[in-house]
């Protein structure tokens, strides 16, 4: 039940009750004690007492028992009075119910009412019953053996079930008990102190607040009204809080998201360039930096698909992380190319995190069904306090194009050549580029001869730089560069074209030769490759069986199932295909048996060791190899008639080098051709 003084509700209660029946009002000034009562309050107390009296005689007719706490209540600061006492003097034996409040805010004084409780526990008359039925709150009372002895109208609404019904019966055969009311009610019955509390009965499914004052002789008075809807309402206020909690720790993990995203890789979770870049500004920052990438990515990617591509730039990151200390950051700045950084490390610790990672990284990635070798290339650079975090990367970078320049899979750390040969190699890069553009490359052609018949097997084309300044630039040169940067596509589709081309003025000349051309795995790779080739012979007029292609071992290493497609159609269509330089590479017998390869060309540095037992039998078992799968073997970089006499005495078909025809461009091949056949 909610106290008179603390609602407008309260009040209007109030109103009610003065109306209805025995219900005095008061009012007291707390600053000096002064109490006004009317005469009905007079009359409730049992005195003929002036109007206007001190809150010490009052006190005087509240029983000794009730005394202290009613004067606590009276006196109490928050502005409002609840509370039951017993009756002392002329009117021993009553019991009352005082409420009272301000009158306003932070006022001084305190107004309420007073009413005699004493009869509501038995039958009373009319005036009482009048009052109890028009107060707001339910009521009902109990004797001393838990049995209504009444219950207002209110108290009937909210129950559910009339008075008469409920007159005379048991309280807990009507409602069962709920362990918070009868826990309540016995401690009042049992310590005559009265209590209030909120709590929900779920066989009326009622929120109800309540008030339980011990009566006068034995029994219980009880007020209760519904407060669902005010419950309601905090149920509400409390959802609609927690809804703006979880807004804004949304929106605070959206913010933490975002600034992770900010700072971290998407595909891999490691750190990204701007974090990298805040934590080599660092002020205190010192140590050692890792820039490293993957040996061979771009041929894995684009032959096997970006999917597969991503798939193991994910395990790299793995490997990474696993390899390196805690408090070390990894990082991914795009592509394929990482940074560590280590703070703290001195160059010692530096190459050993360094070796470390190589050493892991050789071991073999299981990528769906391919296995994968992805070596790394790591440049090694000092990072101290105060450094510019791009010239740190910069310096480290160079360190890292000294890496590959040395091979691969290994590290190098930064010194002022390898700076040199970087600026160099990018400057050469720009030139490479405009060349590409420009078209400023031409064909030279060598000569492979039939070693028993003397006829040419095949002329390799081979491309040259035309360079303003430096002339003829060797593919040695460039080559490798063309083939990191992307450009050995274009520059490679312009060497089949030109290559084409030439094989079609030697059939307009009634020559007989077949032209050969390099190929890169990259090409391969590309879609519609097979088609590209077989429309421009088309459009040249020229027979495919007067063609042949190169490419390299990496072919017979990697799984991929459009280059082996377009191989096939290929040799369908007549063309015939060669690996070039075999033996230099990770080849697979077991696909080298399946693909339709025709030449496999025996690379220079297995000829200049057959003046030993060892280069010849290698070269041997090559030849023994390429005739079991019904394909011939040229060998190249012949130099000496030794060489050519063991070449003929192991078997071998064909063979190419400086000691029979070095390359020429187109106009003096004629007269090449012939030198070689008198050399044989």
């Amino acid at each position: 039940m909610q106290g008179a003084g603390e609602n407008a509700d309260g009040v209007q209660r109030l109103a009610h009750a003065v109306e209805a029946g025995r219900v005095g009002r008061w009012a007291l000034d707390r600053r000096t004690g002064d109490v006004v009562w009317d005469a009905m309050l007079c009359d409730i107390l049992g005195v003929d007492t002036p109007h206007s009296t001190s809150l010490a005689t009052w006190l005087d007719l509240v029983h000794p028992d009730d005394r202290v706490r009613v004067a606590t209540v009276l006196t109490a600061a928050d502005g409002s009075v609840d509370a039951c006492f017993r009756v002392t003097g002329a009117a021993e034996g009553r019991q009352v119910l005082v409420r009272g409040r301000e009158p306003e805010p932070g006022s001084t004084g305190l107004v309420g009412t007073m009413v005699d409780i004493t009869a509501w526990a038995r039958p009373c008359g009319h005036e009482l019953a009048d009052a109890l039925e028009v107060i707001t709150d339910a009521y009902y009372a109990l004797d001393d053996e838990w049995r209504f002895t009444y219950v207002n109208a209110e108290a009937e609404r909210i129950l559910g079930a009339s008075r008469e019904r409920l007159l005379g019966r048991e309280l807990w055969d009507e409602f069962p008990s709920d362990s918070a009311f009868e826990a309540a009610f016995r401690r009042v019955a049992a310590t005559r102190e009265p209590e209030v509390f909120e709590s929900y009965y779920e066989l009326l499914g009622l929120w109800s607040e309540v008030r339980v004052y011990p009566l006068p002789t034995a029994g219980l008075a009880v007020y209760f009204r519904d407060i669902g809807r005010r419950r309601r309402n905090e149920q509400e206020r409390e959802r609609l809080l927690q809804a703006e909690q979880a807004a804004r720790q949304q929106a605070q993990q959206a913010q933490r998201t975002l600034a992770h995203q900010a700072t971290h890789d998407a595909l891999t979770g490691l750190a990204n360039r701007r974090l990298v870049a805040d934590l080599l500004a660092e002020a205190t920052r010192s140590g050692i930096v890792l820039f490293l990438d993957v040996d061979r990515f771009k041929q894995i990617n684009d032959s096997l698909g970006h999917g597969i591509g991503d798939a193991l730039l994910v395990e790299v990151a793995a490997r990474l992380r696993a390899a390196v200390r805690p408090g070390d950051t990894v990082a991914r700045m795009g592509g394929d190319e990482f940074v560590v950084l280590l703070p703290g490390a001195d160059l010692d610790l530096g190459q050993h995190i360094a070796d470390r990672i190589l050493q892991r990284l050789r071991v073999p990635f299981d990528i769906v069904e391919h296995r994968l070798y992805a070596t790394a290339s790591i440049g090694i650079a000092r990072m101290a306090a105060g450094d510019d975090p791009d010239q740190i990367l910069r310096t480290a970078d160079v360190a890292l194009y000294r890496a590959k320049d040395a091979g691969r899979d290994r590290s190098a750390l930064y010194d002022e050549e390898a700076h040199h040969q970087v600026a160099a190699r990018l400057h050469l890069e720009v030139e490479l580029r405009q060349a590409v553009e420009a078209g400023d490359f031409v064909l030279h052609h060598q000569p492979a001869f039939d070693l028993r018949t003397g006829r040419v097997q095949g002329v390799e084309a081979l491309v040259r730089w035309r360079h303003a300044e430096r002339g003829l630039v060797a593919p040695g040169t460039f080559i490798g560069l063309a083939e990191d940067t992307g450009l050995i596509e274009p520059l490679g589709a312009w060497c089949i074209s030109a290559a084409f081309r030439t094989v079609r003025r030697w059939i307009d000349q009634d020559l007989d030769w077949a032209g050969w051309v390099n190929v890169s795995v990259r090409q391969l790779a590309r879609p519609g490759f097979a088609d590209r080739v077989l429309e421009e012979l088309e459009q040249l007029g020229v027979p495919p069986a007067r063609v042949g292609l190169e490419m390299t071992e990496s072919v017979l290493s990697d799984d991929m199932p459009r280059m082996v497609t377009d191989l096939d159609r290929l040799a369908a269509a007549g063309i015939r295909l060669a690996i070039d330089d075999f033996g230099t590479g990770y080849s697979s017998l077991a696909r080298l048996r399946t693909l339709p390869f025709h030449v496999l060309k025996v690379d220079r540095s297995f000829v200049a060791d057959l003046g030993n037992n060892a280069g010849a039998a290698t070269v041997a078992a090559v030849i023994d190899l390429a005739h079991a799968i019904g394909s011939q073997v040229v060998a190249e970089g012949v130099e000496t008639h030794e060489q050519l006499a063991v070449l003929r005495d192991l078997g071998c078909d064909a063979a190419g080098g400086f000691l029979l025809a070095r390359p020429v461009p187109e106009d003096e091949l004629g007269a090449a051709v012939a030198d070689g056949r008198a050399r044989l």
